[in-house]
């Protein structure tokens, strides 16, 4: 048995060949662009979401004939719209999309609790689908009227791939109600949209429809083999690091990081937060996105004209008062919603250098996750045991260091390098007929468990204090612009 997963991430896909023994066998990546341009927009062509899949399965370094399933997972909430011969009506609008800002703050001055309409506490963003499809309705009629259905990137792969339309709930979100995949009726005709865009939602790891014969021969598969659901690329990621099999606290990093904290029965509503119903995943779970995490490297890296690698070639000066930063560079999503906040550094001084910076950016987006995390858990803390830790950062010890003295907790180190891609071979799996937690099981024996120093618990309380002083700065800074 060869199960692939397949990631249409925010800027690559990845894909993922395991084995029966849930061992990675080979892996591949192929990036592609997006188009970022004033005003908010962040656009991708979804025709490059197949066509880098398609570069990607090739790249596997396995015979391809042997694979048995196919799993997949995606970036969300993205906007694809497809007409009736299943083509673009127009180009992708992402979830780094922040177009539709008046949007948003209408619907949330128009129904504020999203709960009766989704079956969740959505929060108004204009990141997110509710906004995007009122944007559309107002300033892109035609494209409305020609869209035959709303999909995410990794449904329209799953479109090319078995030609059948298919979601799962909680990447539809904004577009059903996440409880039973009904279409959000009420909500869909107050923005202009028929109810019929939204496609059959079933679970993420069941299979909707098989790999047609052309697509096969192309790809070099077989033709008729399970192709799943899949689910966002954040919850397939949970997945692999077993926190949707034992309750757990998780930060999966990327472009931006997903926190958050799974329960038994159902997770309790957070001011702030996502809350991820039973009936969506095997647990439920209390969680939400960042917004620029690894994206804040990139943004030094740019600023410095420095490679990533070369980035963490700088050493910073060994000091208890490092400066700090809040990376809130294209705004933050989960636990403040706003889009018009912006980043802060503090306490920088005229002896510390690019190495010192990149150290602050460090530090700043873990304390952002340790914020989210924090709302997550709730007073009480969350449940013993580790953080789970997911994502190519997982391996550089100096991310590990920075994790260390700014949560302040065990970690457990999942080292795979797309623990997306994984998760979705995992989905894969289990629609061509395993049980989704032996294969989980059997893919979570890599991980490592590192423990914080009694030193870098104290600073870790000291700097999240810190951190949080300068949260609130930046929220008035952006609240005296608005004024």
């Amino acid at each position: 048995m060869v199960a692939v997963g397949i990631d249409i991430g925010t800027s690559s896909v990845k894909a993922l060949a395991m084995d029966e023994h849930g061992d990675v066998i080979a892996t591949s990546r192929m990036p592609y662009p997006t188009s970022h341009r004033p005003g908010g927009i962040a656009e991708q062509d979804p025709d490059d979401y197949m066509a880098s899949a398609t570069r990607a399965l090739a790249d596997l370094s396995v015979d391809l004939r042997t694979v048995t399933s196919i799993g997949l997972a995606g970036h969300t909430p993205t906007a694809v719209l497809v007409d009736h011969d299943h083509r673009p009506t127009r180009p992708a609008m992402t979830w780094q999309d922040t177009r539709a800002s008046a949007e948003s703050d209408e619907l949330a001055a128009t129904f504020g609790d999203a709960t009766a309409l989704f079956g969740t506490p959505l929060a108004w963003s204009p990141t997110a689908l509710p906004a995007k499809l009122l944007w559309l309705q107002r300033n892109e009629p035609d494209v409305v009227s020609r869209t035959r259905w709303v999909l995410q990137p990794k449904d329209y792969v799953s479109l090319q791939l078995t030609g059948a339309p298919s979601s799962d709930a909680w990447s539809s979100k904004g577009l059903c109600d996440v409880r039973d995949g009904s279409p959000a009726t009420e909500f869909l005709q107050h923005v202009g949209w028929s109810e019929d865009v939204c496609p059959p939602i079933a679970p993420a790891w069941t299979a909707l429809g098989t790999l047609r014969a052309v697509p096969a021969a192309r790809l070099g598969l077989s033709a008729g083999i399970p192709i799943s659901v899949g689910w966002s690329d954040a919850l397939a990621a949970v997945l692999r690091t077993g926190a949707f099999s034992t309750p757990g606290a998780f930060i999966v990093t990327g472009t931006s990081d997903i926190v958050g904290q799974t329960f038994v029965g159902e997770a309790p509503p957070v001011d702030g937060l996502l809350t991820l119903p039973s009936a969506c995943a095997p647990l439920s779970a209390s969680y939400g996105p960042t917004q620029s995490s690894g994206d804040s490297i990139a943004w030094l890296s740019r600023a410095l004209n420095r490679t990533i690698d070369e980035l963490f070639a700088l050493a910073a000066q060994p000091t208890n008062d490092p400066p700090l930063f809040v990376p809130f560079l294209r705004g933050e999503r989960t636990p403040l919603w706003r889009s018009d906040v912006r980043a802060v550094f503090m306490n920088v001084s005229a002896e510390h250098g690019p190495g010192d910076l990149l150290e602050a950016v460090m530090l700043g987006v873990s304390l952002s996750a340790r914020h989210v995390l924090e709302r997550a858990q709730g007073p009480g803390g969350g449940q013993p045991g580790p953080i789970h830790i997911a994502g190519s950062s997982t391996g550089i010890t100096r991310w590990t260091e920075a994790r260390l003295r700014t949560l302040g907790s065990t970690l457990a180190l999942h080292r795979e390098a797309s623990p997306s891609a994984a998760g979705a071979a995992a989905l894969g799996a289990a629609a061509a007929g395993a049980v989704l937690d032996d294969v989980v099981q059997r893919m979570m024996r890599t991980a490592k468990q590192v423990t914080p120093t009694p030193e870098q618990v104290a600073d870790s309380d000291r700097l999240f204090a810190a951190y949080l002083k300068l949260v609130d700065f930046a929220l008035e800074m952006a609240d005296d612009k608005r004024r």
